[in-house]
């Protein structure tokens, strides 16, 4: 269960066949030590084992200890895989005074004036092949 140390009573999973899989910590990333010193992170990143074509949810849990820094205002949940946008979900003001637990299952969208839900499924891994996609102005092509 990723923990996000700035939002502590935040709490995210994946769920495959409904059951949280085991999570690693990513090996690049320092946590913050218990005490709170160290550097504020705002997200954090895990990695899971997963087999391709696999169906998943992502389940997110939000206690009532839950406190934006700006007072009270709602809460915008938004999943991106493989760095693309995939969904969002507003929770509402009067809701984070409770336990709130949602589970995600799908991208959803719309075709023809109907929505529809794509189920979450786990890619091929692609290793090796890190595609990076930069917009570069034309000034800056030119000035080079």
């Amino acid at each position: 269960m990723a923990i996000i140390p700035f939002f502590d009573s935040v709490e995210v999973e994946v769920l495959v066949d409904n059951q949280p899989v085991t999570e690693y910590p990513d090996p690049d990333t320092l946590d913050v030590d218990d005490d709170g010193a160290g550097p504020a992170r705002h997200n954090i990143t895990k990695y899971i084992e997963a087999r391709t074509g696999t169906e998943f949810s992502v389940r997110f849990k939000i206690a009532p200890t839950f406190r934006l820094l700006h007072g009270n205002v709602d809460l915008v949940v938004c999943v991106y895989m493989d760095n693309k946008f995939m969904i969002a979900n507003v929770i509402y003001r009067t809701i984070l005074n409770h336990d709130h637990v949602q589970n995600l299952t799908g991208h959803r969208y719309t075709k023809n004036g109907q929505w529809f839900e794509r189920s979450f499924s786990f890619n091929e891994l692609n290793i090796g092949k890190l595609v990076v996609e930069l917009e570069i102005s034309q000034s800056l092509i030119l000035s080079l």
